[in-house]
């Protein structure tokens, strides 16, 4: 039979459009139709139902249902896309038809981005247990420097607990030798007292003879000179040493006569600041020398607070003067009686004194040949004391220079004898030495010490006396008030000299010798508030 005899094949018609499309999960896609559809609509694939062939079995999902696995006969091939193929493929198509098939869902994209989230997960737990691993390894380390940081602890307070026992035990050895300390400063002391007592002594008794040579002219002549009993020329002297029941009483005249002392300290520094003058701020001297005098002298408080207020033409401020130089005259007079000025000499220097009198004129004696070096008579305590009031003045012009003051009619090289201020202050300088010699005597003087406050003390009533709180506006605040800390006021200078004394007093429990201090006579001192008003 001829090949065109035959009859033209008709083509397999259409599958049923019902949105179903079969695809094998577990295999590739086929090689005859690797891409999906040029053509295919997605508008059916969220409604329609996807058929899955996956391990031997088709799946069967719904749209928005579960799946259901479906028994797959293992020779019946899937349909759909490949017979679609075929048939474009052939040219079998009817032209204008219409085929609607379901959208394929592919599952690569998804399973890369699983795989890449699986991938990322992976990689930050194995980062997580790196880190854990490092902090156990951390914490292993930790705890064994903790270990030995306890260690070391334990081994500190032991050291601690052992420098504790220490430094009691030192303390303990300190307050002993701190208490030897002070009885040894006490025996001293009344030790340096009882040497200025004799010389004190010594001196007077050699001027009372020289005057009483003086008076016995005719006895001089014939060589005989006679000597009396010397008498006493103070009654302060005739107590003697040992005598317990004149203890209280000469406590009470010597604080009498430093009470007169210092209203008449105050009297003289209230003349002596009538003589002072003001030469302006331009003339202040600049000397470091001046300053620090100034400054040992006046105290460093005074001198700052009264640089600042110098007026340059005005009157001075009498109260500011007046104060200057009672602290001034209250240092100097510190001075002398405490046998501190004029300074004794040394031993070396009474060996230089002796042998630069061994030769007179040009005769030079001979080693081995005994000299004799003989002095007419002492020195009289009137021309002693007005030496000691020259190098008054001078140092006293010499402070205020660095105000711009001086004192009227002083000028270098002039004899300061004929100055006013030096009667004044000649008549002080003798009763300090007076008050020298009585503190010399310890029965007489009982062991009293001379109280000088410091500058920059906090103000306490209880020990201390405001010199010029009569004049002050505002309240005062002392250690004595129940003020809060910080409040307190501040000395700035001591104007009136104070006396105390020390008792020793048996302990009840340790049957040990203790010190106590027994205000005599309160200082008088300056406050700061009190001076910033007289600025004011």
């Amino acid at each position: 039979m001829a090949r065109d005899s035959f009859p033209e094949p008709k083509p397999p018609p259409d599958p049923p459009e019902d949105h179903t499309t079969i695809k094998d999960a577990g295999a590739p896609n086929d090689d005859d139709n690797p891409d999906p559809d040029p053509d295919h609509d997605n508008t059916g694939a969220a409604s329609g139902t996807t058929i899955i062939f996956h391990g031997g079995q088709l799946v069967v999902v719904p749209g928005g249902g579960n799946k259901q696995a479906v028994p797959n006969p293992p020779n019946n091939p899937p349909k759909g896309k490949k017979s679609k193929a075929k048939r474009a493929k052939k040219g079998q198509d009817p032209v204008g038809s219409t085929t609607t098939t379901t959208p394929q869902i592919s599952t690569s994209s998804s399973g890369n981005q699983d795989t890449a989230s699986s991938a990322k997960l992976q990689s930050e737990l194995q980062d997580a247990l790196n880190e854990l691993a490092d902090c156990r390894q951390m914490m292993v380390i930790l705890n064994s420097a903790n270990s030995d940081l306890i260690t070391q602890r334990n081994l500190l307070r032991a050291q601690v607990t052992d420098f504790t026992d220490v430094i009691a035990s030192n303390d303990s050895e300190i307050s002993s030798l701190r208490e030897e300390l002070d009885q040894a400063h006490f025996k001293l002391r009344k030790a340096e007292r009882r040497n200025r007592y004799v010389d004190d002594s010594d001196r007077w008794k050699a001027d009372a003879k020289y005057r009483k040579k003086q008076k016995d002219a005719a006895t001089m002549l014939f060589g005989f000179p006679s000597y009396e009993p010397d008498e006493a020329g103070d009654e302060i002297l005739k107590e003697r040493r040992g005598a317990q029941g004149l203890v209280v009483k000469s406590v009470s005249v010597v604080t009498g006569m430093m009470n007169r002392f210092n209203e008449e300290l105050f009297q003289t520094a209230a003349s002596c600041s009538d003589l002072v003058e003001n030469q302006g701020f331009e003339k202040a001297s600049m000397s470091t020398s001046s300053r620090e005098r100034a400054d040992r002298v006046l105290g460093t408080r005074l001198v700052s607070m009264i640089l600042p207020t110098i007026p340059r033409n005005r009157p001075l401020n009498p109260i500011a003067v007046q104060i200057t130089i009672q602290a001034f005259l209250v240092h100097w007079c510190n001075s002398i009686i405490e046998a501190w000025y004029p300074k004794q000499p040394t031993f070396a220097e009474f060996l230089v004194d002796v042998a630069s009198k061994l030769k007179v004129g040009t005769n030079t004696n001979i080693c081995g040949k005994n000299t004799v070096i003989t002095q007419k008579h002492t020195r009289e305590s009137d021309n002693l004391f007005g030496d000691w009031v020259e190098e008054i003045i001078e140092d006293l012009c010499d402070v205020l220079s660095i105000f711009g003051w001086k004192i009227g009619g002083y000028s270098p090289g002039k004899k300061l004898s004929t100055l006013a201020i030096h009667t004044r202050l000649l008549s002080l300088v003798k009763d300090a030495y007076d008050i020298r010699t009585a503190m010399a005597e310890v029965s007489t003087s009982g062991d009293i010490d001379l109280v000088i406050v410091s500058c920059d003390t906090q103000f306490n009533q209880q020990i201390m006396e405001d010199a010029y709180g009569d004049r002050r506006t505002t309240p005062r605040k002392d250690l004595g008030t129940e003020e809060p800390e910080g409040t307190f006021e501040d000395v700035v200078a001591t104007t009136g000299i104070g006396l105390q004394r020390e008792i020793l007093k048996p302990h009840e429990l340790l049957e040990l010798i203790t010190r106590d201090i027994e205000m005599v006579l309160r200082p008088r001192v300056v406050l700061e508030y009190t001076l910033l008003e007289a600025f004011q």
